[in-house]
């Protein structure tokens, strides 16, 4: 069980959160939410998009970070191959190099944010916080968190960031 103000693991039968003092319990009725900072669980029924690519709030699994990393990967070629071949083609004939160039890094910027929003819940999968991201920008270090995003295993059960999306996406299999 979670805190409804601050997201915090709590116990089930605590009547106030030990690390806010909000009531978590009154006469054995659940007490709504007070703001909406609350963490939800991951995977969830009826995510939107911007949940899905722009959020910075929970957990993610292995699996769906590489499924949405492949889906923003295959829209930025996508969008790429549409503006080179409406442009003039492989040749360059009717497009400058510069402008080929420029829609090229206009199109790897927009595919870096939610790239990033997908790294820093990566990351509080491994209850760390989202600034670890910035690592990639560090020549010599940059391929570590990239790596570990792919390949290492997240926090088992909850942590600080929210319950852990596998126990999540068993519950609803079953």
């Amino acid at each position: 069980m979670f805190c409804p103000q601050c997201g915090k693991p709590v116990q089930d039968d605590d009547l106030v959160c030990k690390n806010c003092g909000v009531l978590l319990k009154k006469y054995d009725t659940p007490q709504p939410a007070m703001n909406d900072n609350t963490v939800h669980s991951e995977p969830k029924k009826g995510e939107t998009i911007w949940e899905m690519f722009f959020s910075t709030k929970g957990r993610l699994n292995r699996k769906r970070y590489i499924k949405r990393l492949l889906v923003i990967n295959v829209i930025g070629i996508t969008i790429t191959l549409i503006a080179l071949f409406a442009y003039g083609g492989i040749h360059h004939v009717l497009m400058p190099r510069d402008l080929f160039h420029s829609l090229n890094y206009g199109i790897g910027f927009i595919t870096l944010l939610p790239c990033a929003m997908l790294m820093v819940r990566r990351f509080h999968d491994f209850n760390r916080s989202g600034w670890w991201f910035f690592l990639i920008f560090l020549p010599y270090v940059c391929a570590v968190p990239l790596i570990a995003a792919l390949f290492i295993k997240g926090t088992k059960g909850p942590n600080k960031y929210g319950p852990d999306p596998l126990q999540a996406e068993e519950k609803e299999t079953k």
